[in-house]
């Protein structure tokens, strides 16, 4: 290393600064005002930019709703009917809707119906909707009644939790609560649930069978892709709606653990997950717990 070059690189330094006072260091005060400025600033700046990208998707999400609501404003009667989805996403051409995810939607009073991914279906009317292909699944809460038509029959509700699968070789309806009507050129069938076991009713070109099986068979697992959320106000009400989507009933083990329940409130909600993920949420960190049969919900205490 050169130090004579240095000490000379040094005297130059020395000779530009010389006179100039040292600078000032900014008050405590003064480097707050600054620092809240320049937040201020940027925190504008990461709004503005949200708010762009949210407009963006609110075009592209209303672009999608225009398209369906035109599709379903289209049909030959020309009945306005509500559709909101709720979770998933539905295409239209022409009339007919398919899901390219399951599906879960509000139509008008019915709040939850939930199709499986690949569906094709029309809506007719606010309160009849053909099935051409897939799964269909509609608890109407009694609060409307609603009718699947299908090139195999027609199934119409009567207050009940019900689903419909159609392929081209047959149609499979299953009533989990209520019953329903299913009219086919096979006769007119009543299909009634019973306690926990379901009425399935299966309609093909040559004939139509009709048998029982517990309500939380596989047939309905699919379902559960598209939970509708489970927002009650007490463990021991969002304890029974999930066991309701489970299709199987509430037991407990002892008073003690009933009464447990019956006294705890629940001030959460459990949105968009699945059945058996929302029972470890509800449980966990408390003295009770569960066991998932297909006949049953059993709650106990933790031993």
């Amino acid at each position: 290393m050169n130090s004579s070059f240095d000490e000379k690189s040094d005297a130059e330094m020395d000779a530009m600064f010389d006179g100039i006072p040292l600078r000032r260091e900014p008050s405590s005060e003064a480097t707050a005002q600054a620092y809240a400025k320049v937040k201020a600033e940027w925190q504008l700046v990461v709004s503005t930019r949200r708010n762009k990208r949210w407009q963006k998707f609110g075009a592209v999400a209303a672009t999608v709703l225009v398209l369906v609501i035109i599709s379903v404003l289209q049909f030959p009667n020309n009945t306005a009917v509500d559709m909101r989805i709720a979770q998933g996403a539905i295409t239209a051409d022409h009339g007919v809707l398919t899901t390219t995810q399951p599906t879960r939607l509000a139509l008008n009073a019915i709040e939850d119906i939930r199709l499986s991914q690949g569906t094709r279906f029309e809506i007719i009317n606010p309160a009849e909707i053909r099935l051409l292909q897939g799964d269909l699944y509609v608890d109407t809460k009694d609060r409307a009644n609603i009718k699947v038509r299908s090139n195999f029959g027609i199934v119409s509700d009567i207050g009940t939790r019900f689903l419909v699968s159609v392929d081209q070789h047959q149609m499979t309806v299953g009533v989990r609560q209520g019953e329903v009507l299913v009219d086919s050129k096979h006769g007119l069938v009543n299909a009634a649930a019973k306690n926990q076991l379901a009425r399935i009713v299966q309609i093909n070109a040559t004939d139509a069978q009709v048998h029982t099986e517990l309500a939380s068979s596989t047939r309905w697992d699919w379902i559960h892709a598209v939970p509708p959320g489970y927002r009650q106000a007490t463990v021991a009400q969002t304890t029974l709606q999930i066991a309701d989507d489970l299709g199987v009933p509430v037991v407990y083990a002892s008073r003690s653990a009933e009464l447990m329940v019956m006294n705890a409130d629940f001030g959460g909600q459990l949105t968009d997950i699945e059945p058996r993920r929302a029972l470890d949420m509800l449980f966990h960190g408390s003295e009770l717990e569960y066991v998932l049969n297909p006949d049953a919900l059993t709650i106990s205490l933790v031993r």
